[in-house]
């Protein structure tokens, strides 16, 4: 089957899935071309179709709806990575179903997106090549069950990035503190607790969060909304 007939195929497919689901398509810039395509491809329904490109223009259409949106997301957009927007929803009284599209290069990004708990996770190569992953993340999330693209799955074993209990409040604690520029001993004098205790807290702090470094700590928690 040949390449733009696949993609029409996939589209009608998606079509299918979504024809009763309100949708949000924020993509920037990579899939332009494909967002484009979309909007000219989608079927009508009498549900919401929204394009946008930046986290502000996303967050002012669901930040007063009711109802439940699949939100498509880029891994960058005009104003911000995805993995913020995903964050920010997280504080929304209503769990929309978001999907990201991601690279698999920036392995903090991705760590960000398991963290958040990202109901799909899409590799863009699998866009790229019409293989069906968008389909079946579509299809799961609406069977109630996550979906990780195999191509991400893939990056996520060779660089043993596994999805790990959140952090504690005294993990918390630790990092915000990390943040602030202290020191282990310094940190056992605040918290009351001995140098050994905070080297082994940030030893599980790191295994959660899947890094060795107390830089990508902090940015990671940053990131995540963990800390200010």
């Amino acid at each position: 089957m040949r390449k733009d007939n696949l993609l029409l195929q996939r589209i009608k497919e998606l079509n299918y899935l979504t024809n009763d689901e309100d949708l949000v398509f924020c993509l920037y810039p990579f899939s332009f071309a494909l967002k484009e395509l979309i909007k000219t491809n989608l079927e009508e329904s009498k549900c919401k179709r929204k394009f946008t490109s930046t986290i502000e223009e996303t967050k002012n259409i669901l930040i007063s709806t009711e109802n439940k949106y699949f939100i498509f997301i880029s891994e960058y957009l005009k104003d911000g990575l995805g993995t913020k927007l995903l964050m920010e929803l997280k504080s929304y009284e209503i769990d929309h179903n978001c999907i990201i599209f991601l690279n698999g290069n920036d392995k903090n990004n991705l760590n960000v997106a398991l963290q958040l708990k990202t109901k799909g996770m899409v590799h863009e190569e699998s866009l790229e090549e019409k293989n069906g992953s968008l389909v079946r993340a579509v299809k799961n999330i609406k069977e109630g069950k996550k979906y990780v693209d195999p191509k991400l799955m893939k990056i996520l074993k060779e660089n043993e990035i596994n999805i790990n209990t959140p952090l504690t409040n005294r993990h918390i604690e630790i990092v915000q503190l990390l943040r602030e520029g202290f020191s282990n001993q310094e940190i056992s004098e605040k918290l009351l607790i001995s140098s050994n205790t905070v080297r082994d807290h940030l030893k599980e702090i790191m295994r959660r969060l899947n890094t060795n470094s107390r830089t990508s700590v902090v940015n990671i928690s940053l990131r995540l909304g963990l800390i200010k």
